[in-house]
């Protein structure tokens, strides 16, 4: 059996997760950074070593002074592995989403910086080069999916039975 922990603190220094479901999309990386900082899903969000980033205001945005108090806390505080989430990172405006680009194009040692949105066209593409990109498959996709594997086997097991019925053997 091999240890699937192993390979979830090994990631690239940053993300890009997005996909259907917003709330699975959170519940995936906040997993994904609990196994990281080597904590439970449940008290993540108050480890030491992990900040958040949230769209603010009524323009819902993330503006570059949040975003420069988190570079502040990712370059000067302690060591250790450091997760950085970004919620809805399309939110950036454009002064963030540039202040941005210099971190991921320098990062800081054991950092990883997750940027979690459902539009990822929305974000700068310079920002979006610089990512690790995971999408996650959305309900919908699974659904229809699942819609295509059952017309399949609808299909094979109609056709089983017209062979059947024909009296030839299933050789």
């Amino acid at each position: 059996m091999i240890d699937l922990k192993q390979y979830w603190a090994k990631v690239p220094q940053s993300v890009l997760l997005s996909g259907g479901v917003f709330t699975e999309v959170s519940a995936f990386a906040e997993q994904w950074a609990a196994n990281i900082l080597q904590t439970s899903c449940e008290t993540v969000r108050q480890h030491p070593n992990f900040r958040a980033l949230y769209p603010v205001n009524r323009m819902r945005q993330i503006s570059v002074d949040a975003l420069r108090a988190l570079i502040h806390w990712v370059y000067t505080s302690a060591q250790g592995n450091k997760v950085c989430m970004i919620y809805e990172a399309d939110r950036l405006n454009l002064a963030a989403a540039n202040a941005l680009l210099k971190v991921l194009e320098e990062p800081a040692e054991h950092t990883s910086i997750f940027l979690l949105t459902q539009r990822p066209y929305d974000l700068l593409p310079t920002v979006r080069s610089r990512c690790w990109w995971v999408q996650l498959p959305s309900d919908r996709a699974l659904a229809s999916s699942d819609k295509v594997l059952q017309g399949c086997l609808t299909d094979l097991s109609q056709y089983v039975t017209d062979y059947l019925e024909q009296g030839v053997p299933l050789d």
